[in-house]
């Protein structure tokens, strides 16, 4: 009995001194204007063609490729006129918006092979949110990977199910994993495809750099200066961060699409954003760097230094465990008894993102309190499925549909992902 109250009295106290222990310092919160030079920047795109040349080029991409539009013969000798043309990447991303999904499609397959990696927002944005036809999906993004993007990769494999598309996708799908070298072999089935690709889109958003970049762009600690980067697609990234702070919705949505999908090379921007005395700016920012977790590892103290900020300090709790910044486990344990319940929601994932098994009995204890919020239980109970086997509370909340439903089948299918 004695022993047992010892063991109790030192285990209370063990965990006080935890409590009281300093933690690691954190980089100064110093938001500042960034979109007084992002706009200086956006505005160094190159000029486009005037209108008169403009409307001829979009003829030629018109006559080389709409169905029906020439005999073989004249669509030869235009595509060749529009691809010798200065202008031709203006035209090819154009034809992009093209009324005919063939068209379409082969602009897209162009701008992969000509290396036009200042088109990829455009191919991007496209594959989000206008693109319709399946097969032309699957161009865009084989386009994305030949110029080192594998983010839209994840749309690839749900076109393996639609008749019209699957050919392609197939086809495409096979070609990636070729250029990835992940080869599948002649005999792959679909499954085998789909789970090859589900591999390699999830080995893309723990880097974001695609297999065979330098092992320079692969370092833990690398994110590309703004000068290494193409100036057009330095340009258009910039309007991306200027877009964030638009009036209208399909701006921001896009350029968060953008951010969230072209790995390392946005990282110089993400980490700007994080800095952006624009409170709304910052906290897409902070909800980017969430969707990126260990990719965004290289500017880990961007995002640590927003736990000071009242306005994006939650966000950012959940975002540094996604992270795996090197001070997130002390930080996260210490919010995790915060007086906010959202900053207590916020450590309460973000540990699971982390997925340090230190973080279990804290964890635990959240989730036996009995004067805890539900939010914290939930989120709590999602992170100790993913430090262990187990997701016993989420499933009861659901059989009792006493909780917000989408909130926990989103937890679900994160559950889902970080098991894989």
């Amino acid at each position: 009995m004695c022993a047992a109250v010892v063991a109790l009295a030192l285990v209370a106290a063990c965990d006080r001194a935890a409590q009281d222990a300093p933690l690691p310092s954190l980089p100064p919160f110093a938001p500042r204007d960034v979109l007084t030079p992002m706009r200086a920047l956006a505005a160094q795109v190159s000029p486009a063609p005037d209108e008169r040349t403009a409307r001829s080029l979009a003829e030629l991409v018109d006559l080389a490729w709409r169905p029906e539009a020439a005999d073989a013969r004249t669509q030869q000798r235009t595509l060749r006129a529009l691809l010798e043309h200065a202008a031709a990447d203006f035209a090819l991303e154009a034809g992009l918006a093209h009324e005919h999904a063939a068209v379409r499609s082969q602009c897209a397959f162009q701008l992969g092979e000509r290396g036009r990696v200042a088109a990829i927002p455009i191919l991007l944005v496209r594959v989000r949110q206008d693109e319709k036809d399946g097969e032309v999906m699957a161009w865009l993004i084989d386009a994305l990977s030949k110029l080192g993007c594998l983010g839209a990769l994840d749309r690839l494999v749900p076109l393996f199910d639609v008749e019209a598309s699957a050919a392609r996708a197939g086809a495409l799908a096979i070609d990636v994993l070729k250029r990835a070298g992940r080869d599948p072999g002649e005999g792959a089935g679909w499954a085998q495809l789909a789970m090859a690709i589900t591999a390699l889109h999830d080995e893309w958003r723990r880097s974001g750099v695609a297999p065979g970049a330098s092992a320079a762009a692969c370092a833990p600690a690398s994110v590309p200066s703004l000068d290494e980067l193409d100036p057009v697609l330095r340009a258009r990234l910039a309007q991306c961060v200027v877009d964030l702070a638009d009036q209208n919705l399909r701006p921001v949505d896009n350029a968060r699409w953008v951010f969230s999908r072209i790995g390392r090379r946005g990282l110089p921007f993400v980490a700007e954003i994080l800095h952006a005395d624009h409170e709304y700016v910052r906290r897409y920012g902070v909800e980017i760097a969430g969707e990126l977790r260990r990719s965004a590892g290289p500017i880990g103290d961007a995002v640590a230094a927003l736990l000071a900020d009242p306005f994006t300090g939650a966000l950012a709790t959940r975002a540094l465990g996604g992270v795996a910044h090197p001070a997130a486990l002390p930080h996260l344990l210490a919010r995790l008894r915060h007086q906010d319940p959202d900053v207590r929601v916020g450590a309460a994932s973000g540990l699971g993102l982390l997925g340090d098994p230190a973080a279990f009995d804290a964890l635990r204890a959240r989730l036996d309190d009995p004067q805890e919020t539900v939010d914290v239980k939930v989120h709590a109970a999602w992170s100790l499925a993913v430090l262990s086997p187990g997701d016993r509370y989420l499933t009861e909340r659901l059989r009792a549909k006493d909780y917000h439903e989408p909130t926990l089948l989103e937890l679900a299918d994160e559950l889902a992902r970080a098991r894989r």
